[in-house]
């Protein structure tokens, strides 16, 4: 891999409520900016995975970690639409008025978020909630997770149990909090070598596709750190977050002016099925669909970084 320069350094701002958010930037210092949001369980140690296909893009990747992940401040009560003045104030603080999003898996809900309040319609005489404004040029939502309620045609793709399994932890998050610790935050604090194997015992069940990347020992290693990375502090952030994805998130997404967003979904995607990005599509009004029938839900952002990051860039 090409040298990381000091960018790569975790650094980190402070918020109006006094909370701190922490983040790091990889690709080329000067290049066009574009904001990283990781997915779930993950953390922005996951655009170091992108850091080579960034450097050859120009592409200047700022990932923060969401509240409570890594060494960002834990958020009592918090929404997905809490999360844009987050972002506001990063890119206020950065100099940045106009960027675009890349949003992984679980980073999408925060991604849409984000075109719900920076593009509410502006000759309603509505304004951003955040009281700060940042132009998003494009957005694109790879392998991403779109809302369980979503209505449209046909299955989505969403087997029941997982359904019913994201609905519970939408209400008793808290309760599965000293698992999430005992099965992953220690390990991941203090013992490298089970977290590991219990992150490796998980990838079983992958389709095999995603398997070749955990395989990859770049790939594996990043994937892993990025990981470890959520349970820096404890295991309550990762909670609250898988809590999120299985209540209403608070905004419909034919709402959103999707212009400019593009949906990349794999075909052997188990974990966001490729029906659900279909409805996703449906309602989210002038987007592109891109189905890559042969990816899965990790090989499609490990495999087509330079195809992703080319249409974000040069359109």
């Amino acid at each position: 891999m090409s040298h990381q320069s000091d960018m790569t350094a975790p650094r980190a701002i402070g918020l109006p409520d006094a909370r701190t958010l922490s983040y790091a930037e990889y690709g080329g210092p000067a290049g066009a900016p574009i904001l990283f949001f990781h997915g779930f369980p993950a953390s922005h140690k996951e655009a170091a995975l992108w850091h080579e296909a960034a450097v050859r893009h120009s592409a200047r990747l700022i990932a923060p970690d969401r509240p409570g992940i890594g060494l960002s401040s834990y958020h009592s009560g918090r929404r997905f639409l809490h999360w844009p003045s987050d972002v506001a104030h990063l890119t206020r603080q950065l100099r940045i008025d106009a960027c675009h999003i890349l949003a992984t898996a679980g980073g999408s809900p925060y991604a849409l978020a984000c075109l719900h309040e920076f593009r509410r319609d502006s000759s309603a005489g509505e304004e951003p909630s955040t009281n700060l404004t940042v132009r998003i040029k494009g957005t694109a939502i790879v392998s991403g997770i779109y809302p369980l309620s979503l209505p449209g045609p046909g299955p989505s793709g969403i087997q029941l149990s997982t359904r019913i399994a994201l609905w519970i932890v939408g209400h008793i998050w808290f309760l599965i909090v000293p698992l999430l610790e005992w099965f992953m935050g220690t390990p991941a604090r203090q013992n490298p070598q089970l977290f590991m194997s219990r992150m490796m015992r998980e990838a079983e069940s992958r389709p095999i596709v995603d398997k070749m990347c955990l395989a990859d020992k770049a790939y594996g290693s990043g994937f892993i750190e990025s990981t470890k990375h959520v349970f820096a502090r404890d295991a309550r952030g990762a909670a609250y977050e898988a809590g999120l994805m299985g209540r209403p998130w608070g905004f419909e997404l034919d709402d959103i002016d999707a212009g400019g967003v593009s949906i990349w979904q794999g075909g052997f995607d188990a974990a966001c099925p490729v029906a659900m990005a279909r409805r996703a599509h449906g309602h989210l009004k002038g987007s592109i669909l891109k189905v890559f029938e042969y990816e899965g839900h990790l090989s499609l952002p490990a495999r087509r970084q330079d195809e992703i990051l080319k249409a974000m860039i040069y359109g």
